[in-house]
């Protein structure tokens, strides 16, 4: 017996076959992981209802069920699913083209990573060193912290947390070391080395624990190429943060104010404050020195914080660039009272007209910070100075100012 059947219900029929197909393999991948994941259902249902999974139509489902621990983190399983999906992308230029024949995702991790890294190390990496068995890669932004730094515990992996940001701030640098032939060691198929803004050394295996000083001798003394080539990038790089963050402390911004309270003068609860404002007004000197401005006030103060300007200086700092964590300005001062701020009658002397004093500062994380610093040093250098020259004079006017507020009381 013939069946005729019309070319709508054939479309049906083809159509619907893989779809069916589908749905079967669904079903028997999850009676396969059912018992892995007794415990942790929300995993299973994570990777089975995966778009790219099931798009894919549930062949890389098997291998990735397979490699996931049961209780696998959601940021654990985005980065698996990642990696497999860069596989599926660029496969075909693999040795081995069939994600069976890996035996975990830290062996995939340590195909891919390399792979991605060589075929565009500038896009959001750069790649600073590579052998037969290691590459070396400084990541740009949090998107390639993740991606590199995928199948580790490391926080800056930790996609939206801000890490990656508090540990490349300033003159703050992270690499990754991969090791390309040891992808499966779960302690050291990837090395973080972090160097903060004091030149410090940190080093974290994967599971994110610090590694100790003989681990750190032992990769010195197996790998003294790569090591080198760390440290002379780091030279370069940090020198070039440290010049553009030094040139922001002082290029035409008003960060605010830093302000040093003096010990009291005498027995009255009087005592003077030192208030140092600024940066701004940036100049070039010479092709070296530069110029930048600020303003020095001097005010007596008394409980509960009360208190009037009694002297004022105009503060010019020059500074020249450095690429060194470490610089020198030079500060001078002259008087320049303002009548709107500092009343007749409550003016004293503080003798610093014509000052000059050099310091030395160490960079901080950033330039408001690093401002800041040069601030409150300059108001603790200026404090030292001023106290035993008119500790006297400032307790008789401090004596004149409180009893006329006392009196309009």
């Amino acid at each position: 017996m013939k069946y005729i059947i019309t070319k709508p219900q054939f479309n049906l029929l083809v159509e619907g076959k893989p779809k069916l197909i589908s749905e079967g393999r669904r079903e028997e991948l999850t009676n396969k992981y059912e018992r892995k994941f007794k415990e942790y259902p929300e995993v299973l249902s994570s990777v089975i209802e995966n778009e790219f999974i099931s798009k894919t139509k549930y062949k890389y489902a098997d291998f990735l069920l397979k490699n996931l621990h049961p209780n696998s983190s959601s940021e654990e399983i985005a980065d698996a699913i990642k990696l497999i999906e860069d596989f599926d992308k660029f496969s075909k230029n693999l040795t081995k083209k069939d994600i069976n024949q890996y035996d975990s995702l830290e062996e995939l991790d340590g195909v891919i990573t390399p792979y991605l890294a060589s075929r565009d190390p500038e896009s959001d990496a750069e790649k600073i060193y590579e052998d037969d068995r290691l590459l070396v890669v400084v990541p740009k932004n949090e998107e390639a912290s993740c991606k590199y730094g995928a199948n580790t515990k490391w926080c800056v992996t930790s996609k939206g947390s801000g890490q990656f940001d508090r540990y490349t701030s300033g003159n703050q640098i992270l690499y990754f070391i991969i090791d390309k032939k040891n992808s499966t060691n779960k302690e050291y198929s990837k090395v973080a080395v972090h160097i903060d803004n004091r030149k410090k050394y940190t080093y974290y295996d994967t599971k994110d624990t610090v590694m100790s000083d003989r681990e750190i001798g032992l990769l010195e003394y197996a790998f003294p190429e790569m090591m080198k080539a760390i440290s002379d990038h780091y030279t370069k790089l940090a020198g070039e943060k440290s010049y553009v963050m030094l040139d922001k402390v002082f290029d035409n911004n008003i960060w605010g104010a830093e302000s040093f309270e003096s010990e009291y003068i005498d027995t009255n609860s009087f005592y003077y404050e030192i208030m140092v404002m600024g940066f701004n007004q940036t100049t070039e000197v010479n092709e070296e020195i530069q110029k930048a401005a600020g303003t020095v006030r001097v005010f007596l103060a008394s409980e509960p914080y009360y208190r009037t300007p009694v002297d004022q200086y105009s503060l010019t700092i020059y500074y020249t660039e450095t690429k060194l964590p470490y610089f020198e300005i030079t500060i001078e001062l002259e008087r320049k009272l303002v009548p709107d701020i500092i009343k007749d009658g409550h003016v004293v002397d503080c003798e610093m007209d014509g000052d000059s004093f050099k310091i030395a500062f160490l960079k901080e994380e950033t330039a408001k910070d690093t401002a800041k610093v040069i601030r409150k040093t300059i108001a603790y250098t200026l404090q030292d100075n001023l106290y035993n020259k008119v500790k006297s004079r400032l307790s008789d006017m401090a004596k004149v100012i409180f009893r006329e507020e006392d009196e309009d009381d």
